[in-house]
């Protein structure tokens, strides 16, 4: 009785991965009018559903069905990267939870010289009804000193990472323009 039931345990726990669906950040335009006024969101796809961001003014999006990237036009170092990643455990919102998040996003940033943790913030915002974790990262880009903002959203079985990262001087004002943009995303079911 008792591998019967670990093997049905086991499938259960294949099975469930395999249903994940991957989403495709292949920026695609969407215009939404409200009271007659244009606005150009960006769509995604998860399977059936269809995730809706509205860039801040200005900026340009771009990738592929791994990861969608915006850039500022009127500057050379800010950027923005959306990743998915299946398989994930949502945190238990404890110390021990707290860690395995934070080693997760340190895991997100790209290789850089000098990278340490110099703030965190739990649920700046939720989005789509869940809870969020903010990290912001220091580190040396290029011999530049640049910052990493990186807002986590952990979901039961995946988990959405959005990563804002610029030089020094011009981090504050993006970033805060950025995570003001991530409190109109969308999920269409």
């Amino acid at each position: 009785m008792h591998r019967i039931t670990i093997l049905l345990i086991g499938c259960s726990l294949a099975l469930g991965s395999l249903c994940a669906v991957p989403v495709d950040f292949t920026p695609r335009p969407h215009l939404v009018e409200l009271d007659g006024v244009p606005f150009h969101d960006i769509k995604f796809l998860q399977g059936k559903t269809e995730i809706y961001y509205r860039p801040p003014q200005g900026w340009v999006a771009s990738g592929s069905p791994e990861h969608a990237c915006f850039q500022s036009s009127a500057s050379s170092s800010v950027r923005v990267e959306f990743t998915h990643i299946e398989g994930t455990q949502p945190p238990a919102w404890d110390e021990e939870g707290l860690k395995a998040l934070r080693e997760r996003a340190q895991a997100t940033i790209p290789q850089v010289k000098d990278l340490k943790l110099i703030g965190e913030l739990r649920s700046p915002l939720r989005i789509d009804g869940h809870e969020t974790m903010a990290f912001t990262f220091s580190g040396v880009v290029f011999a530049q000193n640049y910052k990493f903002f990186l807002l986590v959203l952990p979901l039961e079985t995946e988990q959405f990472n959005f990563l804002l990262y610029a030089n020094e001087k011009e981090f504050g004002a993006s970033s805060k323009l950025f995570l003001n943009s991530l409190f109109g995303l969308q999920w269409h079911r």
